[in-house]
């Protein structure tokens, strides 16, 4: 998993398909989500946008 080389394991709780209820999760604070940029659209409590490298929207 490419994010074991930079000393981060995730530990996956649920898999969500649907990208509202997983930011919903995130909203109440159950983890983190890699969701597509259209996600931003969705404005909620407690969410934090992050451009990851070698995204469309990162470096």
């Amino acid at each position: 998993m490419p994010v074991a080389s930079r000393g981060f394991t995730p530990q996956v709780a649920q898999r969500i398909n649907d990208v509202t209820s997983m930011i919903s999760l995130v909203s109440a604070g159950v983890g983190v989500a890699l969701v597509p940029l259209s996600a931003r659209a969705l404005r909620l409590d407690n969410v934090v946008y992050i451009d990851s490298p070698g995204s469309a929207g990162g470096e």
